[in-house]
């Protein structure tokens, strides 16, 4: 995988419109009604979020998006919070805000990260990745990662098949939450230390 720049914005606004297109959680958040176009909204501001940690990174063959940042880098500073307010009113189902933001708030309560943690805040693959060897490059970039910083990785899924996917790649289950509409399984996979 390679650092993404922002000549990628397009190819992975396109990498998340098909990969999200049906999750959820991001239905959830944004509604249903014009969705592709309020991914792309979405995206734009996490891509703007994500460069700034140098956490946004594009398989080699370009069919998949990795976003991964240290966990200390999570909290928003205050010109990311302004953006972060515009970007949600142009693009989140208003009709279900107080929800949305109690929902968000218990997501976060149960997010357990250390000093040091990656934290993967978006994975996502092209139609044409799924199944291929585009997903499983990533992860093992991202392992690759892990290990040099000697961190553990965590990440958080709404989708169950996903949740095994991540088990099957030594991550662990540490805490799952229900939701009206989806479920959150919280992972995390443990610093694997140098040989």
């Amino acid at each position: 995988m390679k650092l993404a720049t922002s000549k990628d914005t397009d190819r992975i606004i396109s990498i998340f419109q098909e990969a999200f297109i049906d999750n959820p959680h991001i239905c959830f958040l944004l509604g249903n009604s014009r969705l592709p176009e309020k991914i792309a909204i979405m995206t734009s501001y996490v891509i703007d979020i994500s460069m700034k940690r140098q956490g946004l990174y594009l398989s080699e063959d370009g069919e998949g998006v990795l976003i991964a940042f240290e966990a200390e880098q999570l909290p928003l500073s205050f010109t990311e919070k302004c953006a972060q307010y515009w970007m949600v009113l142009r693009c989140f189902n208003l009709r279900n805000l107080f929800a949305i933001a109690r929902t968000e708030k218990k997501v976060k309560v149960l997010r357990q990260t250390q000093p040091g943690d990656l934290y993967v805040w978006f994975y996502a693959v092209s139609n044409k990745g799924l199944g291929g060897k585009t997903a499983r490059e990533l992860l093992h970039s991202l392992f690759d990662l892990a290990q040099a910083k000697n961190a553990a990785i965590l990440a958080e899924t709404s989708i169950e098949r996903n949740m095994v996917i991540y088990k099957r790649y030594g991550f662990e289950t540490y805490d799952q939450q229900q939701f009206e509409s989806f479920p959150v399984f919280y992972m995390r996979r443990p610093a694997v230390q140098k040989d």
